[in-house]
């Protein structure tokens, strides 16, 4: 069983970094559909072997570790190199290689005990069917990997979230913090402020206030227009999913004697069809009354658009770049006539925007946080739902 196991491990981490390279290289996955039968062979070959790991010392640790730590790596996202390669397109290469690498390091394990890639029985004559002990830690390991698994998930994800948003979002035992970071030069001021469109009730206004409260300034407003009602069907927003987790859905900036407010986004007929087909798929999303259907409708939709590559650079490319550059524009044009530049947008937009001021002679002088939303807000809004 555990040589039929390592050696189709082998077998399908080849097949996979075969397909992946020319995904990576051609833009085709022409062995996909052999993998996803390699992978469900594998899967019941992986839940076999790790039963038998468990309670028999004729499953060798040195053979079946390597493959087996793989295994739960990739069950839980592989990350970090998910994250760091996913945009490259380069992570189904890295993650298939390191699928290879633990099949090598098993054989090895193999060649060392029976001078073969693979275990013969008389490499493993000698030694007992099962044994009480091997099970018994076993059943005290499981806790340990399982809290193990948790910890390592939410640190990585936690990395994840920063480094994908370049610190404007950062995540701790507490809940979400949004990252605001000032640019200077010369006398120019331009404040990058992060934001979500779901917060604490009461923390926009605080936000509002705090930014009217330090003299003149033009606020540059996130935000798509819709002259043409393109949006229509994508129902009314945010408004439900802030009430079912307790939140208060982004209200608009108002303009005072301190403050005038600039409407700095495009319209939504500026972008590509597929673009907005995914807005609209989102928005249904989050206005749906069953989060459950709408969610398979999501993926549906998001299907059709081509996979989580082609939706990325869509993402990037429309959504971020194109309303970055009509925005950076605003900004030239706010800092020209001599104010204090305030841009509240989401933190997708302002790692980009802040690369493009620092090209420009800005550089960052002062950076702060505020807390947006916290867990045990979330957490108190799933309880009462379930009441």
């Amino acid at each position: 069983m555990v040589s039929t196991w390592l050696l189709w491990f082998a077998a399908d981490a080849a097949l996979g970094l075969a397909d992946e390279t020319l995904h990576w290289m051609l833009d085709l996955h022409p062995l996909m559909p052999l993998r996803q039968l390699s992978t469900l062979m594998m899967f019941f070959l992986t839940a076999a072997t790790l039963f038998l790991t468990g309670i028999s010392p004729r499953a060798p640790l040195r053979v079946v570790l390597p493959p087996l730590a793989w295994n739960l790596w990739a069950l839980l996202g592989s990350l970090p190199v998910l994250v760091w390669l996913f945009l490259e397109g380069t992570y189904g290469v890295a993650i298939t290689g390191a699928q290879l690498l633990a099949a090598l390091a098993g054989i090895a394990g193999a060649w060392s005990l029976s001078g073969r890639p693979w275990l013969t029985a008389t490499s493993v004559a000698a030694r007992p069917d099962f044994a009480l002990r091997r099970t018994v830690s076993t059943v005290l390991a499981l806790p340990v990997i399982s809290l193990g698994s948790v910890l390592w998930l939410l640190l990585n994800l936690q990395y994840a979230v920063s480094w994908s948003t370049d610190g404007y979002v950062t995540v701790d035992a507490r809940g979400l913090y949004m990252t605001e970071r000032v640019l200077e030069r010369g006398d120019e001021h331009v404040e990058l402020v992060g934001m979500v469109h779901l917060a604490e009730h009461g923390s926009f206004d605080e936000l509002y206030e705090r930014l009217g409260d330090a003299g003149p300034v033009v606020i540059l407003e996130e935000g798509v227009t819709d002259r043409e009602g393109a949006l229509s069907r994508a129902g009314r927003g945010y408004e439900k999913v802030a009430a079912r987790l307790g939140l208060q859905e982004q209200p608009r900036a108002a303009s005072s004697d301190q403050v005038e407010v600039r409407q700095a986004d495009i319209d939504i007929s500026e972008l590509s069809p597929e673009a907005l087909d995914l807005i609209v798929s989102i928005m249904k999303f989050y206005a749906a009354d069953e989060p459950l259907t709408a969610m398979l409708g999501l993926q549906d939709s998001l299907k059709d658009l081509g996979g989580d590559e082609a939706i990325l650079r869509l993402l990037l490319a429309e959504l971020v770049e194109r309303r970055n550059d009509h925005l950076e524009v605003e900004v030239r044009r706010a800092l020209g006539e001599g104010r204090r530049v305030v841009v509240p947008w989401g933190a997708l937009h302002l790692p980009d925007l802040q690369r493009r001021l620092e090209a420009e002679g800005f550089s960052v002088t002062s950076e702060s946080w505020r807390l947006v939303i916290r867990f045990s807000t979330l957490g108190n809004a799933l309880r009462s739902r379930d009441d």
